[in-house]
């Protein structure tokens, strides 16, 4: 049992490096955080089993040279990459990841750059980590390694099944080629909510492995009536995962419905700090929109929720305009009601954004991250257009004192 508490503890640590290692990298080349790996927790299960497979090999084969036992552990790995590869797609109906761009790959599962990767990471484990990790573990107390290690398993079990199950209900997109031509023909549902809550249910994916983005794209271009969808709502809802290089467009594309409406238009006739409402909402919501790419967030429900948060058709500076005194308590509910009249439904996310964005003034805090990012960012652009109108001020005040 302590062997096998040892080995339970010893993948978990290198699955949780391997998760680190995957998030940082993502980070760096796509500037997103995002969650990365098949699990739903912070936990790469590859990295784990390499670890493994490299501590059997240094244990069983200790009178090789260390260059011998990285290429072997580097083989090794790179089998379990590529078997990995095939049972996914066997058992899910999708590849996860796909190098076929890459030189020297073997049918796109495996490639040089990314071996010569697990080499690297392999010779960092035999030469430096490899001892310490062991002598970590070995510093816990037995009963604590049973307990930690009884409690990985039951974790691992069940997200295992937790992600596997959501994994097959999104190859379901693939592998039910009518699936949209089937509800189109269901004039009874709102196709439109009725479609975008299942496909919301399938995104979580597309964040772990980028790939999936274009393979959804292509295989929805072969669906019946797949114009009407790409043009519209469905491209809408994965735009988070697969935005523009030109973000300008894409905010125009998601922002263009709501500015041209006549009702949002007269937010242009109430003024607000030192411009109008109009023109505040367009601030916020584009810069809102620059942040939630960068952090690999909801595009469209930012820009959404950000241009609705301050929609109440009212000058609350005018007391016989405003409805209530203490408008920057209840002003959000106004503008979570005129969102919901004329722009409804609204998702979860642009509701919390909308209801949250006075925050402290409102006692319930945001929930989501773009709801604190739309938070914070009004409150920056309400600072600099209050200092913008207070530097006006303070220009135009007559200076009657000697140079």
């Amino acid at each position: 049992m302590s062997d096998a508490s040892f080995l339970i503890l010893y993948f978990a640590l290198f699955a949780l490096l391997g998760w680190i290692i995957e998030c940082a990298f993502y980070f760096i080349v796509e500037k997103g955080l995002v969650n990365r790996g098949f699990l739903y927790g912070p936990f790469v299960p590859l990295y784990g089993f390499g670890a493994l497979s490299t501590l059997a090999v240094s244990h069983y084969s200790q009178s090789l040279h260390t260059a011998i036992k990285i290429a072997l552990c580097t083989l090794l790995v790179t089998v379990m990459e590529y078997v990995s590869s095939f049972i996914l797609e066997k058992y899910y109906s999708l590849r996860l990841w796909d190098y076929s761009d890459e030189k020297l790959n073997i049918r796109g599962r495996v490639c040089l750059k990314y071996s010569l990767f697990w080499m690297i990471m392999i010779f960092v484990q035999i030469t430096f980590l490899q001892p310490y990790t062991a002598e970590l573990i070995y510093t816990i107390p037995s009963i604590y390694q049973h307990i930690i290690a009884l409690i990985l398993v039951i974790y691992f079990v069940i997200d295992f099944i937790y992600s596997s199950r959501s994994l097959l209900n999104f190859s379901k997109i693939f592998t039910l080629p009518d699936i949209f031509d089937r509800y189109f023909k269901l004039p009874q549902f709102n196709v439109k909510t009725h479609i975008k809550a299942k496909i919301e249910m399938f995104l979580r994916p597309f964040s772990q492995f980028p790939y999936l983005s274009k393979l959804l794209y292509n295989k929805m271009k072969t669906f019946p009536g797949s114009s009407l969808i790409l043009d519209k709502w469905i491209t809408s809802i994965i735009r988070k995962h697969t935005v523009p290089d030109d973000l300008h467009e894409c905010f125009l594309a998601l922002s263009y419905d709501i500015i041209k409406h006549p009702e949002y238009q007269r937010l242009k006739d109430f003024p607000h700090h030192d411009k109008n409402i109009f023109e505040h909402c367009l601030d916020v919501a584009w810069l809102s929109c620059k942040v939630a790419k960068v952090l690999n967030l909801d595009i469209e429900s930012t820009i959404r929720g950000s241009l609705f948060h301050d929609f109440f058709l009212y000058d609350w500076r005018d007391k016989n305009d405003a409805p209530n005194r203490l408008h920057g308590f209840f002003h959000s509910r106004d503008a979570y009601l005129n969102a919901l009249k004329y722009f409804g439904p609204l998702s979860p996310i642009e509701k919390d954004i909308i209801l949250r964005h006075m925050w402290p003034l409102t006692p319930i805090p945001p929930k989501y991250p773009e709801s604190f990012i739309v938070c914070i960012i009004d409150t920056i652009v309400a600072a600099k257009e209050f200092g913008e109108k207070m530097s006006e001020k303070i220009r135009k005040i007559p200076y009657n004192g000697k140079d």
